[in-house]
This record gives structure tokens, sequence and C-alpha cells, in this order.
């Protein structure tokens, strides 16, 4: 409720943040990108190093130490963050499209946004469901290739590997989402993960006694989804509807998405099971045909439903609002903070 609330708020007033003048059009997408789901990522690649530097400093005879400090440091930079959040005044990016003075009805906003929100939501929910799954079964199946009695040392190490083609991937998104768009990148990368996803399940199998190989497999499929989904879904949430709105529509979507990832963590060790386990070459693929399966998905529920973005587009989408709103019998005029709660922001 209070850092997993912040994610998607985080997004959201980032987002809000790249509307400014000062912010070159054309680069405002990557700029975004680049303080979200790439930080998120640097994230994933320190959090696989922290058990690794561990267990070289304490060894295999210290291994409740290594967790015990692994789940401490993991913390730290969550009890930063409230502190931050405690002394930190709230800001307000533009007073005057906000919606913090008046309440705009729910059944107005959702028939006003229902397309875009349940495309979002459900490419969320399909993504999530496998990709932070994924990440974290990475060390279980680099510790079956390896043989199952390999030192932690080179299991942590190849997980590190894969988390650190996860930049990569990031990055190309950063370059791509301005010059393409969102939803066009979202689309690309999906099918693109997709197809890699299922190259990978079929020939796995007789490369499972090359850890490298399946290593770097790995971790392009993971890349890919942050080329597409992982760095588009942050950047069409975030700008999709009305600034009135656009903080319930991104709070939902996440939520969702969170779901999935809840739904996934369960899930993917009975795929696993399901097509063979851990110790045969086949149930390693398991994972791999369905997160490519669920990469298909999530491009085709972006086509369908999600529409596309434009750099400048908030200004666009809150006077068509406000005029939708006028239409249906509501004041609009009313949106907005009061005039001296505006000049104090």
């Amino acid at each position: 409720m209070a850092l997993g609330s912040d994610h998607p708020r985080g997004s959201f007033c980032a987002s809000e943040q790249m509307e400014q003048e000062r912010i070159a059009k054309s680069a405002r997408h990557g700029w975004l990108v680049l303080g979200t789901n790439t930080m998120f990522d640097v994230g994933f690649v320190i959090a696989a190093f922290v058990p690794l530097l561990l267990y070289w400093i304490h060894g295999e005879a210290h291994l409740s130490t290594i967790w015990g400090l692994s789940l401490f440091l993991g913390a730290v930079p969550g009890f930063f963050h409230v502190f931050y959040s405690a002394i930190e005044p709230p800001h307000c990016c533009d007073a005057n499209r906000s919606v913090k003075a008046a309440y705009v009805p729910l059944w107005l906003s959702l028939k006003w946004n229902w397309r875009s929100f349940l495309g979002l939501s459900v490419a969320w929910w399909v993504v999530m469901t496998c990709r932070y799954p994924l990440g974290i079964y990475a060390s279980a199946i680099i510790n079956d290739v390896t043989g199952g009695n390999s030192p932690l040392s080179i299991v942590f190490g190849w997980t590190m590997v894969i988390n650190l083609l996860y930049i990569p991937g990031t990055m190309a998104g950063v370059f791509l989402i301005d010059s393409v768009s969102p939803r066009t990148v979202m689309v690309i990368g999906s099918l693109l993960q997709a197809a890699v996803g299922f190259i990978v399940a079929a020939l796995l199998s007789p490369l499972t006694s090359h850890v490298a190989v399946i290593a770097v497999a790995y971790g392009t499929f993971l890349s890919l989804g942050e080329v597409g989904p992982g760095n588009c879904l942050i950047v069409l949430a975030a700008k999709t509807g009305p600034t009135a709105t656009r903080g319930q529509i991104c709070d939902l979507a996440f939520g969702i998405g969170k779901v999935g990832a809840f739904i996934g963590i369960w899930v993917i060790p009975r795929i696993i099971d399901t097509f063979g386990g851990l110790k045969s070459a086949k149930g390693i693929t398991g994972p791999f045909w369905i997160g490519g399966a669920l990469a298909a998905l999530s491009a085709l529920v972006t086509i369908l439903l999600v529409k596309p973005l434009a750099q400048d587009g908030a200004r666009a989408e809150d006077e068509a609002f406000h005029q939708y709103l006028k239409d249906n019998g509501f004041d609009a005029s009313h949106l907005g903070v009061p005039d001296n709660e505006s000049s104090a922001a």
C-alpha cells in the first residue's frame, strides 16, 4: 500500500514533469523511461549482484548471514524513500489541470477511458505474469543447467549475467520510443520477444549442457521484454487519459499487473512441472513456450485496444475531456486546485 502504490504514482508524476516546456518534445518519452523502467532494471542487476558479493565475503558456511544481509540491504532503499517522502512537500505539476478540488463521476471517466484502460490492464497483467516470475526463477533454472551441485558463486554469477541483459534492452527502448512511438515499440518488442521465446523453447533441449548459451538466450528473451512492454507500458499508462483521471487509470493498471505477477510466481513452477520438471531439458522449455505466447497476446491486445500517444497530447486530451464533461452536464469549471493552493504549488 505504501511503496507499492508509489511505483505507479512516481511514474505518473514523472510523466507530468515531462510535459514541461523546457523538456524537448522529441525526447519526453525517452527521459520518462530512463527515470523509471531503466532504474528498475538497474535495481534488478544490483539485487542479483549483492548476494554474489556477500557470498564472496562470507563463503558457503554462512548462508543464513548472507540471506539476512541481503534482505536487510534490500529494505534500506525503501526506508530512505519513506523518509524522503515524509520531508519532501507534495508537488503539483500542473495545478490548472488537476482534480484536487473537484469530483469527476466515475461512470463518466470509465465511459471516456474504458477501451485504453481495458487494453493497458490486460496487457500489463499478461506481461507481469511472466516478467517477474521468469526473473525470480532464473537462478533455479541455472542451478539445474549447471548440474544442481555447482557452487552458489556460479549460480549467482550467471543469474547476474541474465539480469544484466535487461540493461541493453531498456536502453535500446529509450532511443526507439521517441523516434517511433510507445504503442508501436510495444508491439514490435512483444512480437520479437514472442519469436525469441518460441525459438529458444524449440532449440533449448540440445543446448542445456551449455550454460553460457542458456544464460544469453534467457537474458535476450527478458531483454526484448524491456524494449517493448517493460518500457512502453509505463509510458502508455502514465500518459493515457486526461490529467483529472490519469492517476486512477495508472494505479489500477499497475495493480492489475501486480496481480498477474503474483499469479505467475505460483504458476510458473507448475508449468515447469507439467513440462517435465527442472531435472528434464523439456521442463525448462515450458516457461519459454508460455512466455512467448503471452508476449504475442500482449501485442495483440495493444493493437486492438490501446490508442497511440502524441508527444504533447496531454493538453489536447484535457481540453477534449473538459468539453466531454460539459456535454454530459458536469460543470468542468470546478476542475483544478484552488487559487491559493495553485500559487503555493
